[in-house]
């Protein structure tokens, strides 16, 4: 891969990794980008769980706010037992590989939640996740119900005392395997990016097989900025895009405006010594400059 030269991150202003209402998130596609143009952004990368239903909506948004749309999804998928998130960028949405696998989450999805809210009828507090305004339902859609029917303060008290595993309403799912989702994000003409790898409670010598088995699957993408400050984990994931030759990508993982720690276009500067995912192949069309020309901005 070549580096590009100092300040190359200049010339874009990207989040590429961010949520709407047709996940969990609070922004409406069309207000997201309202958003972006708000924030400067010249780039915004939408890529909901496991859904592409705000896509149209979303790119129709382009020529009114100045920001260019690279359709993404984050997928839910299953490594050792363990839920991986994986991000595509630059995916047709109308491919059929990806949609197929995105039908079957759903459905992984539409059982969970029915699940769980069967667990938190039986302590007396009932809920009916089909009345829930999204395209993809979630824990997240459920821990609001929660606060929403003063049953818990908060989206994280309802985590922490109900949701997350080993708690009364938790249900573990079994998603699609990592290589199945890595494919049908490359079928799709995207480029695959494991999602803020700092999150993963695992050993160093787990997380290095996590990679490499992402990589021998397709993948080429590690998020390395995920907030306006290098955090630990980002520094861990910069280490090993080096290592393994990954190509750098920068993401909030936006979802709502009063979340703070993930706020929209919030991100430090890329490291010069990585190349970043915007350089990829697969995105080249989201962007106008010829990489082989651009040159140091003083």
């Amino acid at each position: 891969m070549q580096v590009l030269p100092p300040n190359y991150s200049e010339h874009y202003t990207c989040d590429l990794h961010t949520h709407s209402t047709a996940s969990d998130g609070e922004l409406s596609p069309k207000a997201l980008m309202q958003y972006a143009a708000r924030q400067k952004l010249t780039h915004l990368a939408l890529t909901d769980h496991d859904t592409l239903a705000g896509l149209s909506a979303a790119a129709a948004m382009q020529s009114i706010t100045g920001v260019t749309l690279i359709p993404g999804v984050e997928l839910s998928l299953t490594w050792a037992q363990q839920t991986v998130h994986i991000v595509g960028l630059g995916v047709d949405q109308n491919a059929k590989t990806l949609t197929a696998l995105i039908t079957q989450i759903q459905a992984l999805r539409e059982k969970r939640a029915e699940a769980i809210c069967a667990k938190l009828a039986k302590i007396g507090l009932d809920i009916d996740w089909r009345t829930i305004p999204t395209q993809s339902i979630g824990r997240s859609h459920i821990a609001m119900a929660m606060v929403a029917a003063g049953w818990v303060k908060d989206h994280a008290k309802a985590f922490q005392h109900y949701l997350k595993a080993g708690k009364r309403a938790y249900v573990k799912v079994h998603w699609p395997a990592l290589e199945e989702g890595v494919h049908a994000i490359c079928a799709a003409g995207g480029i695959a990016v494991l999602a803020h790898p700092g999150a993963y409670k695992i050993s160093h010598a787990k997380m290095r097989r996590l990679i490499e088995d992402f990589k021998a699957a397709g993948g080429e993408g590690i998020e390395v900025i995920t907030a306006s400050r290098m955090q630990a984990g980002d520094q861990s994931a910069l280490a090993r895009a080096r290592q393994y030759d990954l190509y750098a990508s920068a993401g909030s993982d936006f979802h709502r405006l009063s979340w703070s720690w993930r706020q929209l276009g919030q991100l430090a500067s890329m490291p010069e010594d990585v190349v970043p995912i915007w350089q990829a192949p697969q995105l080249s069309r989201y962007f106008s400059e010829s990489f082989d020309n651009i040159s140091p901005i003083s």
